[in-house]
Order: C-alpha cells, then structure tokens, then sequence
C-alpha cells in the first residue's frame, strides 16, 4: 500500500502544499526546523486514511485554517494482494456485517479506480472557516466515480486503524505479562498495538504502548509455532531479540525460557557491562522508545498486509547513538520491503546522517519538498538543525572500510570493527566505502571507493583547519590491488576480516551453544581442522571468509540454534562473545593501532 498524493490547502503554514506520489513512496525522512510543517504532513495523513472522528474538528482546528477554507486529500493505492488481505480483515474483525471474503472483495474492487494494475481511491475533506453545525465539513471519496459518500468497507478499516498506523513519541512502564496457554493466539497486526486515540486539537498526543505487551504478542506466535514439537527453541522470537539487542548494545533484551516453556513470557534487560538485570517495566523511557519501535517495524516486516507507517520523531528521548543505530535498523528493514510509504519527520543530524538517500525538506515556499541529494543542501540543512559541519567535534577519526551498508548475507565489516574497537565511538568511527545502497554494489576488491558527494566534502576539509583523522581499511588479501601504499591506508596483518572470528574459538563455542547442546572449544577446533588441516595453526595466513561459511555450515548441520540463525546472524552471535584478550597479539596490536593513531 503506497501514498500517492498528500495536499494541504489554507490550512496552518500551507497555502497551497501538494507531493505525489515520486516523492511519496518508500521511506521518506522529512527534516526541518520546527514549524515547518512536518507534523501536520504526518497529521492530515493520518486523519484521513484512519477516519478520525469528525468531530475533532472545533475551534481549535478552525483556528489553524487561513483562507474561507481548509482542504485535506490523501491518495493510496493499493495491489490485488493488499485488497485480498483487507477483505480478510474486515471479514474477522466485523463478521456480521462482512460475512464473505470474496463478496467483500468484490465490494472493494468495484468501488475503486484501477489503472496499471492498481487500485486507487482518494479521500478529501473540506473544513470551512466558519465550521458549524451550519456550516459543516465536507468529506468525499473518490474511487471509480468521481465523488461518494465514504464506503462503509473503507469506514470499517478506518475505525480499527488498518490503513495507517501514526505513532507519536512511546510511553509505557508497563511489563503486561502474557499468558498463551489455553487457546491459539492470533498473529498482531502492526495497528493493534498502538493505542491513545490520536487527537488533532492536541499537538503533544503521545501513542500509548505497553512495551511488554507488544513484546508477549510478537513473542506468543513465535513461540506457539514451535511449542508442539520443541520446548527448548524459539528461532523466530530470539531472532527478533537478537536484531533489538543490536541496536540497544551494551544493553541485551531477553526472555525467561522456563517460563516460556510453561506458557508464560517474561522479559529482562541486562547491561552486559556492569552483568546487572532488571525486569523490562524499569527500562528507561529511551530504551521503552528504541525498542518498542524495532519491535513494531519487526512485526510491520512479517505481516501480509503492511500499512502506511508515519512516525512523529523517532529521536525524542534518545541518546545519539541509539539514534544512529535505530535509523541504521530502520533503513535496513526498509530496504527490504516493496510496494509501501513510510513517512518520518526528524530534527536530528543523526538520524538525518545515517539516511542521506531518504531525506527530504519542505521547500521555502511551503508548497511541495525536495530531495536533499547534494552536499550543499545537506550542509544548509545540518546548519539549519544546529549541526556545525566539523566532523571533528563528532569523532577525531573516521576510517573507510570496504563494503556497503545493511549487507543482507553478511556481517558488515564496518560494524565488527566498530564493535570489536570502540563500540561507544569515542576515538573513532568506522564508516562503510561503497558506492551506493544497492546490495552487491560495494567496493571493488581492495579498493575504497567514495561518492563524488564525500570527495567533495574531503576537499572543503583539506582547505581548512582541521583535527580530523581520515584513515581507509582493507583486508591483507587485497594489498597488491592498491599498488603503493599511503600512510592513509591501514593493511590488516590477517587475510581477510573473518579471520578474527577464527581466532576467538571461544566465542564460536558460545554462540553455538544452548540449552540442548553445550560446545567447546575443542568442538570448534575439530571442525576447523576437518575443513582445512593444521588450520589452527595458521589462522593468519586462510582464507577466514571460506573457512567461516563452511563452518556456519557444519555447525548449522548438528546446532538448532545455529540452524535457526542465518549466516549473519551467527556472525553476530559469535561477536558478542569475543574476547580481545584472547585474539593474537599482532591483532591486538592492529586494533589498537587503529584507535590510538
């Protein structure tokens, strides 16, 4: 389901505001200063797709409307899937009055535009200045002809707020306990675990979520699918924790298996630092926000029918690294979808920085936006948000590593040595050097390759007085590539970066093991020397990227829990648990080389 047009007429800063659907589709970051408009954008969106009550519209909003009147349109169309998957819905949710699915389907469809193999309706709503009983506000639905009154399938879905989901800043404290025993549960839709009735008079509306409940509800599936058969794994439900506690790191979300096992989930925060733990309801309202939403868009991911999403500054209560590290998640499960409008407004530089292909502004004269593609508007806009443009200030290194971000089949290399390094990014922040954001495009072997945009900006930075240290990183295999190399070049002292998994046997056996299997690192060992003899004897000098795919291999043949990660997320796994005095000391070297030159 995609937005195809959003027009805002004498209505707050809007004269005479209208984008289509170019600027519309997939995930839109819209930043700016307050006042802009961003929220309001995000606001008639949700008005409209989700039917709010009319009766909203009082003085408060008439206050906002600038001409004789206001006029809200919004534009979706929809596949055939998404109209299957709504007749579904409106059949469970409303059985008495949508008794059928295809007679419900059938209903639809004839009420609606088709073209190119989509279906398309429009909903407007005029609001007159003197809005009153009188006077009143107008609604239309515009399908296959060309003015109606709002079906009433289209109120249905309006009323459960299936079209949309509008999510405010979080706020919860509560842990909501689940028990699933009894009766199968009902996959949750995205839309059902937002609640807080969205009020359009009140621009600080918070969405109320119960964080442990969203986390029962995401988790009793998973569980349920596979509670028949095994009572020790739960594949989908640990994947789900192990994404959230990448972005949460040092922090580590997880659940009480024995508990699980008797029909009951029960979730707790560990800071792996200090080894504390707590149950989830004393999380703080920065960690109940980071994952309350990497939940949502992890359920917003698995289910058939995805909504239009519109969230109204993801960053608020965020430190800036969560801020980073929720925009990178937030692209990376993005990326992957088709055919949807995701549409976020944010202040800040940080969820701006790790989006730069997805950003857009209101423009000067408040009537459409533009893309932010060049490195002059992205300076005037970091400018405009208070973000001097002095990477220094921010980290005194950045190093280049070859390979692009949100890799689907791998670990990237930038994030291991980030973790491996300095995962706090004190010293320095590593940085992926591909060429753009489609998978399998990154560098050429042994070559770091920038955008004319970054060459740009290292030029302006060779011109002026600087602190910053910019350093590129590539694997030992891809030395000869580069010719001569400069002092800006680090060369590791291993053959590729999966190599410093294969050092860490420990941290292998750890992260195969589970309740039904415990490894050792002698297990991993015998592995190792039945992939390639005497290999433990020269991890330096194998190729770490063969040896590590073939054992995720083997390990996946004899490890539910292996079997139960993809590749990546073994590696994952495997890097939670290494240990840096355990890797050789020409690695350790290396590593600290890297932070301290």
């Amino acid at each position: 389901m995609r937005v195809e047009e959003i027009k805002i007429t004498g209505f707050r800063g809007f004269e005479n505001f209208e984008v289509k659907a170019s600027e519309l589709t997939g995930f839109i970051v819209l930043a700016g200063q307050n006042g802009t408009g961003k929220s309001t954008i995000l606001e008639v969106a949700n008005f409209l797709l989700n039917s709010v009550d009319i009766n909203q519209i009082d003085t408060t909003v008439v206050s906002g409307i600038t001409g004789a009147e206001a006029v809200w349109r919004a534009s979706v169309s929809l596949s055939d899937d998404d109209l299957g998957h709504l007749a579904e819905i409106l059949v469970e949710k409303s059985p008495n009055a949508f008794t059928s699915r295809e007679t419900v389907l059938q209903t639809i469809q004839n009420d609606l535009q088709k073209k190119n193999g989509r279906y398309f309706f429009t909903v407007e709503l005029s609001i007159p200045s003197d809005f009153s009983p009188q006077q009143p506000s107008t609604r239309k639905f515009i399908g296959a002809s060309s003015q109606n009154d709002i079906p009433s399938w289209l109120s249905e879905l309006g009323r459960h707020k299936v079209l949309g989901v509008f999510v405010k800043p979080l706020q919860d404290i509560g842990e909501g306990g689940t028990s699933f025993l009894g009766a199968a549960p009902r996959d949750v839709e995205m839309t059902e675990v937002v609640t807080g009735d969205f009020d359009i008079r009140q621009r600080t509306t918070r969405s109320n979520i119960q964080l442990g409940s969203l986390l029962n509800r995401l988790a009793m599936m998973a569980v349920w699918r596979v509670f028949s058969q095994q009572k020790v794994a739960f594949p989908e439900l640990e994947d789900t924790l192990s994404r959230i506690n990448e972005i949460i790191y040092p922090l580590e979300l997880s659940f009480d298996k024995i508990q699980a096992e008797k029909g009951e989930m029960k979730f707790r925060m560990t800071n792996k630092k200090i080894n504390r733990s707590y149950p989830i309801q004393f999380a703080s309202s920065g960690e109940r926000q980071v994952i309350g939403l990497a939940a949502m868009l992890i359920q917003w991911e698995r289910q058939a029918f995805k909504p239009i999403v519109l969230i109204d500054e993801p960053d608020i209560h965020l430190h800036p690294e969560y801020v980073t590290r929720l925009a990178e998640f937030m692209n990376g499960v993005f990326l992957k979808a088709k055919d949807f409008s995701c549409l976020v407004s944010t202040h800040s530089s940080d969820f701006i920085s790790a989006n730069t292909e997805n950003v857009y502004q209101i423009t000067s004269d408040s009537k459409s936006i533009e893309k932010v593609d060049n490195l002059t508007t992205r300076v005037e806009l970091l400018n405009s948000l208070g973000k001097r443009f002095d990477l220094a200030f921010l980290a005194p290194k950045i190093v280049y590593v070859e390979g692009i971000p949100n890799a689907k089949d791998h670990l990237e290399d930038f994030k291991v040595y980030q973790r491996l390094i300095d995962p706090l990014k004190n010293c320095v922040v590593f940085i992926p050097a591909g060429t753009d954001n489609k998978p399998g495009s990154g560098s050429k072997p042994g070559v770091i390759q920038t955008s004319d945009a970054f060459r740009t900006f290292i030029g302006t930075l060779t011109q002026q007085p600087s602190t910053l240290n910019i350093l590129a990183l590539i694997d030992k295999d891809d030395e000869g590539v580069l010719g001569q190399i400069g002092n800006n070049v680090l060369v590791t002292p291993y053959k590729t970066l999966e190599n410093v998994f294969l050092f860490d046997i420990e941290a292998i056996a750890d992260a195969a093991s589970s309740d039904e299997r415990q490894y050792k690192a002698q297990d991993v060992t015998n592995h190792l020397e039945a992939i390639e003899k005497d290999s433990s004897t020269k991890l330096m000098e194998i190729d770490g990227k063969v040896m590590t795919k073939k054992l995720y291999d083997r390990l996946s043949a004899e490890s539910s829990k292996v079997k139960n990660l993809t590749y990546k997320g073994f590696q994952f796994e495997v890097i939670k648990s290494i240990d840096l005095s355990r890797l050789p000391d020409e690695v350790s070297k290396f590593f600290n080389s890297i932070k301290g030159k």
